[in-house]
């Protein structure tokens, strides 16, 4: 059956899948519970994320979100989510959680924002909490947008694990459920924080010069390292999440680019969750480390 033809479903090549078993876990059962849902999901969800969306056939493009906390109490909490593409289009959007009798269950709503903070729309969402994990839902015959000679149905998949966000959007045509579009998928983690040292020398039996003590961040942003007395290596670096297409597997990948050409030195890849990451050129040499951990020394003989 062509995954077209199923009402609702947003086929996610195993993404939400992998968020999932990670978060599966036997329902709470405590009266508290109520409360504590709600506390334990504003406490995982907000934050600073960077990562990577794409539609089916399409290279993956970089994405930065980040999700603020706009009123927390017991039973009930408002989010606020933005997102910006890297052409620093940026949409907003407001996420409403509301406890029910249930503790692993949340009601609440998913609102696209104009300029002015006025919504675009309401649309509700299901959510089942599992450990750290959250999975939320709309579904297109109560979410829609348009006149009513054009109105879409939306149907949003949120996937979470606590360091890993996984969004899907399939828009549907109203009334026979057909998607009108390829889905759009976006996958992103929370950005942190890598202690780094960077090599570089002239030649084969020049020195290397070093920068040590640096930091560098998983949300794509440049570094440009220098030595202790200051002197540029000429090289700017890189580190995000990058996945080559719809198909291809998601990893973190480490560049260096010459700051004077603006050529590709080199690159690297590790798992998305990796805490060490390096790169061995014969002119040029990189390490990086979570910060907190323990730091390496740099290049061999240094």
């Amino acid at each position: 059956m062509d995954p077209n033809d199923r009402p609702g479903r947003i086929v996610l090549a195993g993404l939400l899948l992998l968020l999932m078993l990670g978060a599966c876990a036997a329902p709470a059962t405590k009266p508290e519970g109520r409360v504590v849902a709600i506390g334990a999901v504003v406490a995982a969800l907000a934050g600073e994320y960077a990562g990577i969306s794409w539609s089916d056939g399409d290279a993956a493009a970089a994405v930065w979100i980040s999700i603020d906390r706009i009123s927390v109490a017991p039973d009930a909490a408002v989010l606020q989510m933005l997102q910006r593409d890297a052409s620093g289009i940026e949409r907003r959007f407001r996420l409403v959680l509301q406890a029910t009798g249930v503790a692993t269950r949340l009601s609440g709503s998913f609102e696209p924002l104009a300029d002015d903070d006025s919504t675009l729309g309401s649309c509700a969402l299901e959510l089942i909490i599992r450990n750290e994990g959250l999975l939320a839902r709309t579904d297109a015959a109560s979410c829609r947008f348009g006149s009513a000679e054009t109105a879409v149905g939306l149907i949003k998949e949120i996937a979470h694990d606590g360091n890993r966000l996984v969004i899907a959007d399939r828009v549907v045509a109203v009334g026979t459920d057909r998607a009108i579009r390829p889905d759009r998928v976006l996958e992103a983690a929370r950005v942190r924080t890598f202690q780094l040292w960077a090599g570089r020398r002239d030649g084969a039996d020049a020195p290397w010069r070093m920068a040590r003590n640096l930091e560098i961040r998983s949300d794509g942003g440049i570094v440009q390292p220098r030595d202790p007395a200051g002197m540029t290596l000429e090289v700017g670096l890189d580190l995000a999440l990058h996945r080559l297409s719809s198909q291809g597997p998601t990893v973190l990948r480490l560049r260096a680019f010459d700051l004077n050409t603006g050529d590709l030195l080199g690159q690297a890849w590790a798992d998305p969750a990796a805490v060490r990451l390096g790169l061995a050129l014969e002119m040029l040499q990189a390490g990086l480390e979570l910060s907190g951990s323990a730091q390496s020394r740099g290049p061999a003989g240094d």
